[in-house]
């Protein structure tokens, strides 16, 4: 069963994941970003493992 993620500051659900640079090592990686209260946070810092989050190809 997937359950949503909530946000880490005010615990909603309104959350999207996008790839972003990373400022430290300049590689992509997965953020999660709350659309309600703005704060941003890095998945694997959130739970889970960093390949549930790959970038995949649409299906065409």
């Amino acid at each position: 069963m997937n359950l949503p993620v909530r946000c880490i500051q005010c615990g909603d659900i309104h959350v999207i994941t996008s790839q972003e640079k990373d400022p430290e090592t300049g590689l992509p990686r997965w953020r999660y970003t709350c659309l309600d209260c703005a704060v941003a946070w890095w998945v694997d810092q959130h739970g889970g493992a960093p390949g549930d989050y790959e970038r995949r190809e649409p299906w065409l």
